[in-house]
């Protein structure tokens, strides 16, 4: 699908892109790349993680930044905890750390951790200058957490059921060869909805 984007689009509002999927599936890459797309077309963007509270949190506690089992068992119940005392705790201060930043507003931001239908809701109940888009990523050949019990942790179960719109999935299988022009696709239509 060719999509002819504006030379520098005017947006009517910021564009958030979230990005979800298992664990090991790209979702930080996928992320970086819409990014890329999104700067080549003259936008301000940012990249954020919900998570980046709750590894700071981690790393308060002596956390060594390593991702393996311990390291992910202690992210998940830091996040869990975070979440029983408030559902949205993650998503309000990931939205506080974007309005502080030096370069907001912004045309469009990437999440590339997104994990809960809460944290869609509330930017698309609570946040009228952001439109959300959730994209999907597929690549049940990198999935990392496989016969794990962290598999079935919530964080990583939670969004199985969303209903993400049939155009919005991307597979980052090993031998899927469009992977590039299926994500672009998905970037520049939303670009374009959203150009005035």
């Amino acid at each position: 699908m060719n999509i002819i984007v504006p030379e520098i689009p005017s947006l009517t509002h910021t564009l958030c892109f979230m990005f979800s999927g298992k664990a090991g599936t790209g979702k930080t890459f996928s992320a970086g790349l819409a990014q890329k797309l999104c700067v080549d077309c003259g936008l301000k963007t940012l990249k954020v993680s919900f998570a980046s509270r709750v590894k700071s949190v981690g790393t308060y506690m002596g956390w060594d930044g390593k991702k393996d089992v311990a390291g992910r068992i202690l992210l998940q119940k830091i996040g869990l905890i975070g979440r029983e005392y408030n559902a949205d705790m993650w998503v309000r201060s990931a939205m506080i750390d974007i309005e502080d930043s030096v370069g907001y507003p912004y045309d469009a931001i990437f999440i590339d951790d997104w994990r809960f239908k809460n944290e869609y809701e509330y930017i698309y109940k609570k946040e009228p200058l952001y439109k959300p888009i959730p994209i999907r990523i597929e690549a049940s050949e990198r999935e990392i957490l496989k016969d794990t019990t962290e598999y079935t942790d919530i964080s990583e179960t939670e969004l199985d059921d969303f209903d993400f719109p049939s155009t919005n999935y991307v597979c980052n299988d090993l031998d899927y060869l469009f992977y590039r022009d299926c994500l672009s696709d998905i970037i520049y239509r939303e670009i374009i909805k959203c150009t005035h």
